[in-house]
């Protein structure tokens, strides 16, 4: 836990200060991730939402759904 929360502060911390010297830009999120990054979150509720837990079969779609992103995405 002591090692976990060190590095979270630490790359909070740097980010944090070379913000303040230079503002930072997030480029490259459009709303075609957003989008699905959404949908995903809402299709992972409710197979959480039951036990807890994933099996195969969620964890099927899940994977087939990013697959199919990383088709989308390519150039």
């Amino acid at each position: 836990g002591n090692i976990v929360g060190s590095n979270i502060f630490n790359i909070l911390a740097i980010v944090g200060i070379s913000d303040t010297v230079t503002p930072l830009r997030a480029g490259g999120i459009g709303s075609t991730n957003m989008a699905f990054m959404l949908a995903t979150s809402a299709l992972l509720l409710p197979f959480l939402l039951r036990t807890f837990r994933l099996n195969r079969i969620h964890s099927s779609v899940l994977l087939a759904l990013y697959g199919g992103y990383m088709v989308l995405l390519w150039p």
